[in-house]
């Protein structure tokens, strides 16, 4: 094979690529740098298949650094691996990628969009409505640095600008996923169901493995039990508050409900702390026992990966056993049933932070106390013992400690 092959097979990629057809194209990739290792862009191409073909980061990544090792200035390249470290939630790395980037090419648009998605994983939201400004002061038709900063006009609550800013993208492109996906999380955060799921359905019928607008319309149909539309307010407001006024709410709330239950005893401060626990109890489990809700959906349980599947089961499942039990412990007088309800019920926290936890050992970790919880609570019960109890309890006080300070856990 010559090298006007490895040109043909490398054109034939491209085509592919912008027809989305990732697995033939990396195909041709492979063969047109079997011919010439060092082609830095197939190089650069053969990393975005592998991206959308969900391969392993690791193997992303070394087929980037090939390319770096080839050309040390490839903007591209640095713009991609910034992109695979955001996936990876590795803000700073990202930003130490961009930077580089924007060094060799300080008018490089891609670059300044990546910058805005990592300043966004960074809560840093000022400074990523400055990158994806820059980036579309360099180029006003980029429809994704308009998607970007759509989304951070809403992060900053800036709703009129939000809406004309999701109108104009809809104008100028009305075939685009982003920008449908874009506008149904503006839609589902003003409690609009009907054009958020019109819209994020748009989205997967024009891209039909986008993630964004597959986990908006599973949000959407959560949102149509009451209950859980209260949750996503409540986790819409507090993405747009950052990582440490998060922590200080969550502090702060507590702090409220020790103060109100010393000023106010008996009934009122009673009343107040139900309240508050309620609302900690149902912050934690409200995603699982929606994804529960979804699974009984003929239609809606597609939609759920394998991951949000099992989180219903043991979560959702958690709380409806948990609490089926205590209330079987009451109205027909079983006191083992009563322990043992509380035990499922505490084992639910652990394993809200498991399944979805895209922190390697968070997640096993908090899988670990889930099952601890719920092995040291039922043998306690069971054979009862005032240590296995305390164990219970110890490790529930420290699972929801250190879920509501996010530790290992993202």
């Amino acid at each position: 094979m010559n090298d006007t092959h490895a040109n043909a097979f490398e054109y034939r990629a491209k085509i592919l690529i912008e027809q989305r057809r990732y697995s033939e194209a990396d195909d041709y990739l492979r063969q047109a740098l079997s011919v010439n290792p060092e082609n830095v862009t197939g190089l650069y191409l053969l990393a975005i298949c592998q991206s959308q073909l969900d391969r392993e980061k690791k193997e992303i990544l070394d087929t980037i650094h090939r390319g770096l090792a080839v050309n040390s200035e490839f903007v591209p390249l640095y713009v991609h691996k910034a992109s695979v470290l955001i996936s990876d939630h590795k803000w700073k790395d990202a930003l130490s990628c961009v930077d580089t980037a924007l060094t060799i090419d300080p008018e490089d648009a891609d670059a300044f969009v990546m910058q805005a998605h990592a300043y966004i994983g960074l809560d840093r939201f000022g400074d990523a409505e400055d990158s994806v400004r820059m980036a579309l002061a360099l180029d006003p038709d980029d429809q994704r640095a308009g998607n970007v900063l759509a989304t951070v006009l809403r992060l900053r609550n800036k709703g009129i600008e939000t809406e004309d800013q999701v109108d104009s993208l809809l104008a100028k492109d009305p075939n685009d996923p982003y920008t449908h996906a874009t506008a149904g999380w503006a839609a589902l955060e003003k409690n609009d169901l009907i054009n958020a799921r019109f819209h994020f359905l748009e989205a997967l019928r024009l891209e039909p493995e986008f993630e964004y607008a597959r986990s908006g319309i599973v949000e959407t149909y959560k949102a149509q039990s009451p209950l859980y539309r209260l949750y996503l307010q409540y986790s819409f407001q507090m993405a747009k508050l950052g990582g440490a006024n998060q922590t200080a709410v969550i502090i702060g709330l507590l702090l409220v409900q020790r103060f109100a239950n010393k000023m106010f005893p008996g009934a009122i401060g009673t009343t107040i702390t139900v309240l508050y626990l309620i609302f900690v109890l149902w912050s934690w489990v409200a995603n699982g026992v929606g994804n529960l809700l979804l699974m009984v959906n003929s239609f809606a349980r597609h939609a759920l990966l394998r991951e949000e599947k099992l989180e219903g089961i043991f979560v959702g499942g958690a709380v409806v056993v948990g609490i089926g039990s205590i209330l079987t412990s009451y109205l027909f007088s079983v006191p083992a049933f009563l322990g043992i309800g509380i035990a499922i019920l505490a084992s639910a926290f652990p394993f809200a932070c498991t399944f979805s936890n895209t922190h390697p050992v968070g997640q096993k970790l908090y899988g670990a106390l889930g099952l601890s919880i719920l092995a040291t609570g039922t043998v306690g019960t069971l054979f009862p013992s005032t240590s296995l109890m305390s164990v219970t309890y110890i490790l529930f006080i420290a699972v929801v400690w250190m879920g509501a300070l996010r530790v290992l856990r993202r």
